[in-house]
């Protein structure tokens, strides 16, 4: 089974050092990553400015019934990037992501990128204190949250005199706070802004999703549609599904659940015709083949036909291996997230 492992991380007396993109202070789905300075991720922007250039009527970013196309996602990130600026948001600066899965999440990611800023992915496992606790220690100076949230953050709003930019994306639950401001209107608002360099050091984290995305590409230069299964909040699966499929110019797709029942892993590859799929920790290999071997049963067996790749960050074992063989020919690359 193919895999990809990187390097031990030890300094000479034999003792765990941490690499440039990890807080020892935040978990591996809490990461604050910046975008500068390495070959890869120094130019995450760049390459994404240029791909909505040269692509922009083609698909950039799906979830649910929302697609968007590079040229509008380019465009959109742009004028939240101006919020920013607007706010004194750039390089130096933190992004904290409150956010579910969704095509707003990446296009505020964008943003940030765009100014120089550094995200911060946050759970939506956290609350109360251990929310306040996160964003104090990464310094976080704007937050990115749904509706579904503002509940969670208006409890401690009080507690983070640091945050001085609040913005709600609207999912259908929650009315507007009154210190935020609403993600829709803030881009109809504002002028797309251009991109500034920007600062801090290299993500090895960014280049590990590149060089892991990397090793499935083909020889002909296939057109790649990656569907992430996972909260992006983890910071690999952000880095492999999005960041590093969105760089090369392909497309990308995420489920809105945190938790993707594996019925819906398999429909939503077949509906989107997906290339490669990156998976988390859930669900795991066995529970996504028993949910293969149950539709077979039922005479109603899934089209995995486009699927080429499957990323898997959590190991899947011989069962499982062997069992997604009888159903496909699919590459099933195990995937290790520095540490």
């Amino acid at each position: 089974m193919p895999s990809h492992h990187m390097a031990d991380l030890t300094n000479a007396g034999g003792q765990r050092r941490h690499p440039p993109w990890h807080h020892p202070r935040f978990g591996a789905d809490e990461t604050p990553m910046s975008p500068a300075d390495s070959s890869f991720a120094g130019d995450i922007a760049s390459r994404w400015e240029g791909h909505a250039d040269r692509l922009r009527r083609r698909i950039a970013i799906a979830c649910g019934d929302t697609e968007r196309l590079w040229r509008d996602f380019e465009r959109r990130a742009a004028c939240v990037t101006s919020l920013l600026h607007a706010h004194g948001l750039g390089p130096g600066t933190s992004i904290a992501f409150y956010l579910q899965d969704s095509v707003e999440y990446v296009e505020a990611l964008f943003a940030a990128f765009k100014a120089g800023a550094t995200p911060l992915t946050v759970a939506s496992r956290f609350r109360s204190d251990d929310l306040v606790s996160r964003l104090i220690e990464a310094r976080a100076e704007a937050v990115v949250f749904h509706g579904s949230y503002a509940a969670r953050l208006w409890e401690v709003r009080d507690r983070l005199p640091a945050v001085r930019l609040w913005v709600q994306v609207d999912d259908g639950t929650e009315a507007l706070l009154d210190f935020s401001l609403d993600f829709e209107q803030c881009i109809t608002g504002h002028d797309p802004a251009a991109r500034v360099e920007p600062e801090g050091q290299a993500s090895s984290l960014l280049d590990w999703g590149n060089e892991a995305y990397a090793t499935g590409a083909d020889e002909g230069g296939e057109d790649r549609l990656t569907l992430v299964v996972g909260p992006l909040s983890d910071s690999a699966q952000l880095a492999l599904g999005i960041l590093a499929p969105l760089a090369h110019g392909d497309s990308v797709a995420t489920i809105r659940q945190p938790i993707v029942e594996p019925h819906r892993l398999w429909a939503e590859a077949e509906d989107r015709a997906a290339t490669d799929i990156v998976l988390g920790r859930q669900p795991g290999g066995a529970a996504a083949t028993e949910a293969l071997d149950e539709a077979e049963r039922l005479g109603s067996p899934y089209d995995l036909t486009s699927i080429r790749r499957i990323y898997a960050t959590a190991a899947w074992g011989a069962d499982a291996t062997r069992a997604l063989a009888r159903h496909a020919p699919i590459e099933l690359i195990e995937v290790t997230p520095p540490a």
